[in-house]
């Protein structure tokens, strides 16, 4: 009982154990009750529900704000606040993208929910795995840092030569694999194109 107490007061990234794992049991809270209360079947979702469970998960994140706010004082919660904000107005972007993905692999609207969530799931699943692995790394071999910079200023570099060239997700490996090995067709993805866009 004391080692767990201990490890519950253990540092862990700059933070008490217990606040990760309070907010990963939140979080794993709300999954299991949006997936096994809320959308149990899959069916299309309205603006209005839309609008409805956005509210709601941003309310529970202002009140875990508020919450550390209050009980850790300003300086954590105000950072919590501006990196959820940050968060918030970045993962706009990703709308569009999730919005081209799925119009391209022609998933119909009724499963689109379900997709975006085990999506998002799994992307938070392997961005803690790689975060991990490169604070790992760079605590480790701190010229990791230099490799990591090469990388980010070439990829900046091919962003500013390439420009607002369209991409032919059709020739990605990952598709091609995929698509040879699952029931995707690219004469599916056209037609469900052309019937949005008439």
């Amino acid at each position: 009982m004391d080692l767990f107490a201990d490890f519950l007061t253990s540092d862990f990234l700059g933070k008490p154990a217990w606040l990760w794992f309070a907010f990963l049991t939140i979080v794993g809270a709300l999954l299991a009750f949006d997936l096994g209360v809320l959308h149990t079947q899959d069916k299309e979702i309205g603006f209005a529900e839309s609008l409805k469970l956005s509210a709601f998960y941003i309310a529970v994140a202002l009140v875990f704000g508020a919450w550390l706010w209050w009980s850790k004082g300003a300086t954590m919660g105000l950072e919590y606040l501006t990196g959820y904000a940050i968060e918030k107005a970045l993962s706009i972007d990703n709308v569009f993208v999730i919005s081209l993905i799925f119009s391209y692999f022609a998933i119909p609207a009724k499963y689109q929910y379900r997709a975006l969530v085990w999506g998002i799931l799994a992307a938070l699943i392997l961005r803690g795995l790689m975060i991990a692995a490169g604070a790992a790394l760079v605590q480790q071999y701190e010229w990791v840092l230099y490799f990591y910079g090469a990388f980010l200023v070439a990829t900046g570099i091919k962003m500013l030569i390439m420009g607002e060239s369209e991409q032919d997700v059709s020739k990605n490996p990952v598709v091609r694999f995929l698509s040879a090995r699952t029931r995707v067709s690219a004469e599916q993805a056209v037609a469900h194109q052309q019937r949005n866009w008439l």
